[in-house]
């Protein structure tokens, strides 16, 4: 009898061990595959957080090579249409010179026949280069306020285009470095899930 009852407790003890051999052999195994589950989901966070930041740096550094020539070429314009107004300025007050110089010789050589009628015409040309130099310094400050304007106005331009595009980039980065880890956090969350339900006696 004695003999009986201890086979029987063997044999119990043996169904208890392959038991509990069987659950640690199933417990390593969801373990093993929970750990290659969350790296292989922490590698494709890396691998998708670093794709944004490359694609940010991207973006960034187009809007800075648009910024530097939009400014550039309103620079050249404006340089251009500066010196152009420029020339034309000093090339008429040279002609307005020469017209009242000669205008003046002829005067003094004829000034010994009539005396009223040439000093009202030098006055008459005086009169006449004074407004044209006045109309001409009027001219080019109004040209040069209005490309000091034009470039101010690019600049800033540019200047809130490249913010918008910059805050752009970094919303978007937030947005997928947010949904990247809310991905992660719900597989890990599944996968411990999973292991705990196939674990339970």
């Amino acid at each position: 009898m004695n003999n009986t009852f201890s086979i029987i407790e063997l044999s119990r003890v043996r169904d208890v061990e392959i038991v509990v051999a069987a659950a640690a052999a199933q417990w390593c195994s969801s373990s093993s595959s929970s750990s290659s589950s969350s790296s292989s989901s922490s590698s494709s966070s890396s691998s998708s957080s670093s794709s944004s930041s490359n694609s940010s740096e991207v973006v960034v550094e187009i809007a800075a090579v648009v910024v530097v020539i939009v400014v550039v070429v309103v620079v050249v314009v404006v340089v251009v249409v500066v010196v152009v107004v420029v020339v034309i300025v000093v090339v008429v007050v040279v002609v307005v010179v020469i017209v009242v110089v000669v205008v003046a010789i002829r005067c003094r050589r004829r000034s010994s026949r009539s005396s009223s009628i040439p000093s009202r015409l030098v006055v008459v040309v005086i009169e006449v280069v004074i407004v044209v130099v006045v109309v001409l310094a009027v001219v080019v400050a109004v040209v040069v306020v209005v490309a000091v304007v034009v470039v101010v106005v690019v600049v800033v331009v540019v200047v809130v285009v490249v913010v918008v595009v910059v805050v752009a980039a970094a919303a978007v980065v937030v947005v997928a470095v947010v949904v990247v880890a809310a991905v992660v956090v719900i597989v890990v969350v599944g996968v411990v899930v999973v292991v705990v339900v196939a674990s339970w006696p």
